[in-house]
């Protein structure tokens, strides 16, 4: 069962749940590289999760395949001036989210009942350790970005 589906489903059409996502990476997203594979594939029969990945960077094998340069760019390959990134597993943070997709142009001051619903999961999201609660307006006509028209974003799959 994801973990989305762990939060009761708020009932207004105003408002659903869209995901349980990670943000605001510090330094970077950590970067598994092929030496990463190799050690989880000769010493724990393939898997790869946290455990392997510090594992492999306790012997040695395994580290951070993004590149810093002095201004803190990152990149995913060697650039010039770069240089490889020196952080851990466990010093690569970010903030763990719910995202909410809004389905109304409303602020969300005068959503109504959306204080009352993010009151009634607290409990649901600390149990599951999620740092707080971003929400995606419904995109305007002419707008830029991703974001799709709330009509075109499928539910979560709960099968």
């Amino acid at each position: 069962m994801d973990d989305i589906e762990k939060i009761p489903k708020p009932t207004s059409k105003e408002y659903r749940l869209r995901e349980i996502t990670n943000i605001n990476y510090r330094p970077h997203p950590y970067c598994i590289t092929t030496a990463h594979i190799a050690y989880a594939s000769d010493n724990h029969s393939g898997m790869l999760g946290a455990y392997e990945i510090e594992k492999a960077e306790e012997a040695g094998k395994a580290r951070c395949g993004m590149y810093v340069d002095d201004y803190g760019k990152c990149y995913n390959h060697f650039k010039s001036g770069a240089r490889r990134c020196d952080k851990s597993y466990r010093e690569h943070t970010s903030d763990r989210v719910l995202a909410i997709q809004v389905t109304t142009d409303k602020d969300l001051n005068e959503v109504e009942g959306l204080r009352d619903y993010l009151k009634s999961i607290a409990d649901a999201l600390k149990e599951l350790r999620v740092d707080g609660v971003i929400f995606i307006a419904p995109k305007k006509e002419g707008q830029g970005g991703d974001n799709d028209k709330p009509e075109d974003v499928p539910e979560p799959d709960t099968k």
